[in-house]
């Protein structure tokens, strides 16, 4: 693993891309919270991904050695509920139960998709609603408080909600975790949506929008853990 400034070729880990990948800013960023984050650059992706992705964090580039990546995964596997569709039936069918349910993932990774076959009847709290027309850093800032607000309220209001977000980075995750956990103490589930290939070329047909700009935010993503406050975390493929 490079220190604080270095370059060189390691391999890389990822939900969508396994290739080779050259640290060209190892220094410490804003973004940067307990675990180190390197920008890279994807230089002999199989799938053709090759671009520049930011803020990568540190467990996320790994060394050669097999027993890492098997610890990378196997570490993985208990982060990861994998009884998401049995669960989420169920919670579909009842009226009653007051979890906080989280649909988050990239541009064009399904959300709005998943949610309209599984929490029809929930109350959503979509981030696009308050993201419109709104384009500098301080106002799609004002936008996540502006949800993060709508949220708390209808938890206070009673009602069964359901957010629907991008959330790649934990910081951003933190503000609503913390948010929610200052009005109710009911279980916190997290679906993150990672759709393949085929899947995410059809959404964003449907959309209108490349294709490369759900690479390039996929390329942001900080996968969630329990550590960060949720009950259940499932993974959507």
């Amino acid at each position: 693993m490079p220190e604080a400034k270095g370059y060189g070729s390691i391999p890389m880990l990822q939900s969508h891309q396994k290739g080779t990948i050259v640290v060209v800013d190892a220094h410490g960023t804003f973004f940067q919270q307990e675990e180190p984050s390197y920008d890279i650059e994807v230089t002999d992706d199989p799938f053709g991904q090759n671009a520049l992705y930011k803020h990568i964090q540190q467990s996320w580039i790994l060394p050669t050695m097999d027993v890492e990546v098997t610890k990378f995964q196997e570490e993985r596997k208990e982060e990861v509920d994998t009884d998401w569709d049995e669960h989420v039936r169920q919670v579909g069918k009842e009226k009653n139960n007051m979890e906080v349910v989280i649909v988050m993932g990239a541009p064009c990774s399904g959300k709005s998709t998943f949610i309209k076959e599984y929490f029809l009847e929930r109350t959503v709290i979509d981030l696009l609603d308050f993201e419109t027309n709104r384009y500098t850093i301080p106002e799609i800032l004002k936008a996540y408080e502006e949800c993060r607000d709508a949220l708390v309220q209808a938890i206070k209001d009673g009602k069964q909600v359901v957010l629907e977000h991008t959330l790649l980075r934990q910081i951003r995750r933190s503000m609503y975790v913390d948010a929610i956990r200052e009005v109710t103490d009911a279980p916190i589930h997290i679906y993150v949506m990672l759709p393949s290939e085929d899947k995410v070329k059809a959404y964003c047909k449907k959309e209108r929008i490349s294709v490369d700009l759900y690479y390039d935010n996929l390329g942001l993503l900080e996968l969630p853990t329990k550590e960060e406050g949720f009950d259940k975390i499932y993974e959507i493929h």
